[in-house]
């Protein structure tokens, strides 16, 4: 970390005792009788059992769509390849056992907690070393940029997180994802009792977090270019002024004060994240990828016009490729509107307002896991200093406004012409007052 993150407050990991803590041996002996010590342990271990029971994690509220769907011309597959290592290593590449890749946004707030608590029990000594607010943040761009880019590419990381998958369990008829009672004394233990106390993430932070899912295609595609086609990076600073400029532009002004887009460590991180984990091969393939680059431009054009000669130009691509039927990975684009970007924000603020999915059940197999621990562990992550806003920034591509035709020009100038001769005058000039009768005060 840099050295203005020692300003920066700091917020330990450790919290004092939870009121719903199980009772140890020696609470229980004001009404029951310890006689040995496999009496304590097994008095400890019905503890645990009973605090940690099958619980199911709720989704966060995320957008049906974040825009385009991202296409590629990869044929690669296997889980013998080498897997590209960084510096986000350091944040183990937890995943969802069972749950289509496409829905992992919808556990974008439970990965980032999942992640935390890997972190914890395999690099105990640096979980401990994460108290800044720009080290929270980090953790949670690198989490929230491999979501996006695992659920956009349709790929996961080669390495997979054991004691996580020893945890969890996805139920596909019913799409819901449960946390599983495990034995006192298995890893898997470790893993979610750490979880219990992982920081959790303000409503500001999911929304940044989101943003990040957006537009990780983006930053994969700078993160392809800078580890494999070095003489290629000129364009990288572009890039990266396009993608702040479109965040920047669509925050609300809580995420605004968390998204440190002037910080080169945030786009470090990004990019590190982005490829951590994932194939070599598919990593240098996606470097010279075109269709991977202009289907990734699309997260961040604000207008329908832009959308459109975008969505030529993969035309244009495909033509000239002429896979046939050796295309893998494509799917068919969503209906393109700026209502992708209302969509994210109206499930930032449902995220807000506590509003999420329900069961139809109504949760009577067993209680929800993160409702549970919301009171307890780290209640938010720290606050994060307003970041500096000023500079200007350069779109990646300029987006015009729509042509405004002949007959329209025409048809302004003559209202505009013609206002003067009308004897009318609208309601908003007398303050929506009848003209002909009188004024109360």
């Amino acid at each position: 970390m840099n050295n203005d993150s020692i300003a920066e407050a700091k917020m330990p990991h450790s919290t004092s005792s939870r009121s719903s803590a199980p009772l140890s041996p020696v609470s229980r002996a004001v009404s029951t009788e310890l006689t040995s010590l496999s009496a304590a342990v097994l008095a400890w271990d019905d503890d645990w059992k009973k605090s940690h029971r099958d619980g199911r994690i709720r989704k966060t509220a995320t957008p049906s769509s974040f825009g385009d769907a991202i296409q590629t011309i990869d044929s690669l597959s296997g889980t013998d390849l080498p897997a590209v290592v960084g510096a986000s290593e350091f944040m183990p590449c937890v995943t969802l056992p069972g749950v289509p890749v496409d829905k992992y946004p919808e556990y974008l707030d439970f990965l980032y907690r999942a992640t935390m608590a890997a972190m914890r029990v395999e690099r105990p000594g640096l979980y401990n070393s994460i108290e800044t607010s720009m080290a929270y943040y980090l953790t949670a761009v690198i989490v929230a940029v491999r979501v996006g880019v695992w659920s956009s590419t349709k790929k996961l990381p080669l390495e997979r997180h054991a004691p996580s998958y020893e945890s969890l369990y996805y139920d596909e008829k019913r799409d819901r994802l449960w946390v599983r009672a495990v034995p006192s004394a298995s890893a898997a233990a470790a893993w979610r009792c750490a979880l219990d106390t992982a920081p959790l993430v303000r409503p500001g932070t999911l929304e940044v977090m989101l943003m990040w899912c957006k537009v990780s295609p983006l930053v994969l595609c700078t993160a392809c270019t800078g580890l494999y086609a070095l003489s290629n990076t000129y364009s990288t600073p572009f890039v990266d002024e396009a993608v702040a400029r479109y965040m920047r532009s669509t925050a609300s002004p809580e995420a605004k004060q968390i998204l440190r887009l002037d910080r080169s460590v945030v786009w470090d991180a990004a990019r590190a994240a982005a490829v951590e984990g994932l194939s070599e091969v598919m990593v240098r393939t996606w470097t010279n990828d075109p269709l991977l680059a202009v289907t990734a431009e699309r997260r961040i054009m604000t207008n329908e016009a832009s959308l459109r000669a975008s969505r030529l130009r993969g035309e244009r691509v495909l033509a000239k490729l002429d896979l046939g039927e050796t295309m893998l990975n494509l799917v068919s684009s969503d209906p393109g509107s700026v209502e992708h970007q209302r969509a994210l924000w109206e499930a930032v603020a449902r995220a807000k307002a506590g509003v999420q999915d329900t069961d139809d059940d109504n949760e009577s197999v067993a209680t929800a896991l993160l409702d549970r621990v919301r009171g307890t562990g780290l209640d938010t992550l720290p606050e994060i200093p307003e970041e500096n806003l000023s500079g200007g920034l350069t779109p990646l591509v300029p987006e015009m406004p729509p042509e405004v035709s002949l007959a329209d020009r025409t048809a302004v100038a003559n209202i505009i012409r013609n206002a003067h001769n009308t004897g009318e005058q609208a309601a908003s000039v007398l303050g929506n007052m009848d003209a002909d009768m009188p004024a109360e005060w």
